[in-house]
């Protein structure tokens, strides 16, 4: 959880504008950095929009706090959507997993002024010039690359406070890690795949 915690608490908490009870933050899809984001915003009290290509990793979205989701299979111009649910304001923060895929409706998604966390590139696309849509909206893309003590420590502080308990997608035994790993590869699992490791007492840790 640590990893993909901390990188959700960079993104949501440590950028120029850091998210707060009231605002309105855009999540993508149901991976780990994506649940945790859609957990963390909404326990502080920000209001969470949540965009997937399957219902039912949608419910997911929901269960997890997002207030409101959409598929964006049903909704090709989902930036639309998002402003039609946001009263044409847009969205204060996007948590952007999908690259030039979907980074153009991320930026009409934005409200002037509002911020947009790069944490990923899975979906391709041609490229195309976003510079404009950023200048003549004040919006600011940040890139998100790592993390520090102070932002586990957070997550740490918020998890404790608010009685979060991490989206578990699926645990592998030692042996299959290999399975683990192609799993996480092919991005079909929701949330946080793990590992269990055994210790000498016969006691399960969970390892990745």
């Amino acid at each position: 959880m640590s990893a993909a915690g901390a990188t959700a608490v960079n993104s949501l908490f440590f950028g120029p504008v850091a998210v707060e009870p009231g605002m309105v933050v855009l999540t993508q899809g149901t991976g780990s950095v994506r649940c945790l984001a859609i957990q963390l915003a909404s326990a502080i009290g920000a209001t969470v929009i949540s965009t997937s290509s399957e219902d039912s990793k949608l419910e997911i979205a929901k269960k997890l706090g997002a207030i409101y989701i959409i598929n964006y299979r049903t909704y090709e111009d989902w930036a639309a959507e998002v402003l039609r649910l946001t009263d044409g304001k847009g969205v204060d923060h996007v948590v952007e997993v999908g690259g030039m895929g979907t980074i153009e409706q991320s930026i009409r998604s934005t409200k002037q002024g509002g911020l947009i966390s790069l944490v990923g590139f899975l979906a391709s696309s041609e490229a195309t010039d976003i510079v404009p849509s950023l200048i003549y909206g004040g919006k600011t893309a940040r890139g998100i690359f790592g993390s520090r003590k102070d932002m586990s420590r957070r997550l740490v502080q918020i998890v404790e406070q608010h009685g979060i308990h991490p989206m578990i997608g699926k645990t592998v035994e030692w042996p299959d890690a290999k399975e683990a790993f192609r799993v996480s590869m092919e991005r079909s699992e929701e949330g946080k795949i793990v590992i269990r490791v055994w210790n000498s007492d016969g006691q399960g840790i969970i390892a990745k």
